[in-house]
C-alpha cells in the first residue's frame, strides 16, 4: 500500500507540490494565524525533499507573549505523519 502511494506521488510531482503547498497554507491560515496557539509572533519552515523525492517541512512556531510557546511541526506527506511538541 505505501509503495503504491509512493509510486503514484513520484509519477505526479506537480500534484504532490500543489497538495503540499495547499496543506502548508491551510496550517498557517487556520492553526497559526487563526490564533489556535495564541498570538503568532514568528514562524519559519524550510521545505526539503527527501531522497525519494517527496517534500517535507519543519515548521518552528513562536507564539504567545514573549514567545512563551514554541511549537515544532514536522510534516511528511509520503508517510502521512505529524510530529508535534510543545515547550512551555
Amino acid at each position: 500500500m505505501a509503495g503504491d502511494r509512493l509510486k503514484m506521488m513520484l509519477n505526479n510531482p506537480l500534484s504532490v507540490v500543489q497538495y503540499f503547498h495547499n496543506t502548508i497554507d491551510m496550517i498557517l491560515k487556520t492553526m497559526l494565524k487563526g490564533g489556535m496557539f495564541g498570538e503568532l509572533i514568528h514562524y519559519h519552515g524550510p521545505i526539503e525533499y527527501q531522497g525519494r523525492g517527496t517534500p517535507h517541512a519543519h515548521l518552528v512556531v513562536c507564539s504567545g507573549p514573549l514567545c512563551s510557546t514554541i511549537l515544532i511541526i514536522v510534516l511528511a506527506l509520503d508517510k502521512r505523519q505529524w510530529i508535534t511538541s510543545f515547550t512551555p
